[in-house]
């Protein structure tokens, strides 16, 4: 018997709670190669935006010296915010299209908003603005 068929033969037993159980888990390893591109793509991003010379990130320095950076791609229509430099770790997809990089320690790096141009009014363009504070 070929595995499409014993998994055929046990998903015929399965009540339609777990079926759709099977199927999240399912469509989540049909997942794992896109995230790994993006993750790779997120990488590329940010050796873009610093340059290949620059050092990363380490807890022990308590920060980056390079300030945080947003890139809109609009070949791609992917929006990234850099926070800090860093060589991620590990990446989840949030909800769809929203990938978030951590580093080793679990701090996050960056964000990375697929088909940005759909979800952001003007993603070209960006105000920033200091808030309060004494």
């Amino acid at each position: 018997m070929s595995v499409k068929e014993a998994l055929e033969k046990v998903l015929k037993a399965l009540p339609e709670e777990r079926l759709r159980e099977v199927l999240n888990f399912a469509e989540f390893l049909n997942g794992q190669t896109e995230r790994a591109a993006w993750r790779q793509f997120g990488q590329a991003q940010i050796a873009r935006a610093y340059g290949p010379d620059e050092p990363d990130y380490t807890a022990a320095s308590g920060s980056s010296e390079k300030p945080m950076k947003v890139i809109y791609d609009k070949e791609t229509s992917t929006l990234s915010i850099i926070l800090r430099l860093g060589k991620a770790a590990k990446s989840d997809e949030a909800r769809s299209g929203l990938i978030l990089d951590y580093d080793k320690s679990g701090g996050l790096l960056s964000l990375e908003l697929l088909d940005a141009s759909e979800q952001v009014k003007a993603p070209q363009s960006v105000e920033f603005a200091l808030g309060g504070g004494k």
